[in-house]
Formats: C-alpha cells, structure tokens, sequence
C-alpha cells in the first residue's frame, strides 16, 4: 500500500530535518528518505488490532511512501503485524497497519536493539462509536 502524496508529504514534514547520509547506495524499490524520530507502535494480538493494547516506543530511521525502518528493543518475528502511529503536520494521528519484512539485531551477539524492516499494508481508520439513536433504530427495525 502507498501512501498519497499529500499524505507522505503531511507526515514528512512533522518529522525533523531529513538524513540524507544514505541515499547514494540505496537499491529498493522507491526511495526511502532518512529521519530520526521516535514513534509508537501497537502489536497486533492474533491478527488484530486492539486501540487499547500498549504502546511501545521505537525509532525511526527512514521512510519511504512503501515502508520504513525502525530500531526497537525486542525483536519482532517477520509477518508480524503491528500498527504505526504517526503524527501529521497538523499533529493529526495517522495509524498505518504494517507487517515487519525482516528482523535483525543490531550487534553480533543478537541483542538489542533490532532494526526491524516493515511494509505499510494500509491507513487504519477509527470505527466510529454507535450513538444510542442508532442502537434504538437498529433495534427496532429488527424487533419491530
């Protein structure tokens, strides 16, 4: 899943002045850009997100509009899914479901911290809550 350009562009531009230290090697598919930032993620439970679950923190080291890389204290088993959470230019929540391509420590002895290579799946989007009117209808229509 790729993220739109204003959207790309909005979370971006939240972030602080870009690295681009990496950019002359770079092989992949779309051009990931170098940022520092910490950010959140929240782990998928058996395949599912749960807003209420805790948070973790991470750091960010480069993103793309197809991923990103970040640096995390355990290790994440590849195909895990977990969710991003992003702040917007107009400090917005963008939650991105993404699931970790690859795991693997950062020093020789397979300790923390681990980079941790995840692919964006797609924008998570809040449900919004039933109001008591709607229940009342729904209920109606089925009991009459």
């Amino acid at each position: 899943m790729d993220l739109s350009y204003d959207e790309f562009v909005d979370i971006l531009a939240s972030f602080r002045t870009p690295d681009r230290s990496k950019d002359a090697g770079d092989k992949r598919r779309t051009r990931r850009i170098g940022y520092r930032a910490q950010l959140f993620i929240t782990l998928c439970k058996e395949g599912s997100y749960d807003p209420n679950l805790p948070q973790v923190s991470v750091l960010l080291r480069d993103v793309s509009s197809r991923g990103a890389s970040l640096l995390c204290d355990f290790a994440i088993e590849r195909g895990q899914s977990f969710v991003l959470h992003l702040k917007g230019e107009n400090k917005q929540e963008v939650e991105m479901l993404c699931s970790a391509i690859h795991c693997k420590s950062c020093r020789p002895a397979n300790t923390a911290p681990f980079q941790i290579g995840a692919e964006f799946i797609c924008q998570v989007h809040p449900q919004p809550a039933d109001s008591e009117a709607d229940i009342d209808r729904i209920q109606q229509s089925i009991l009459g």
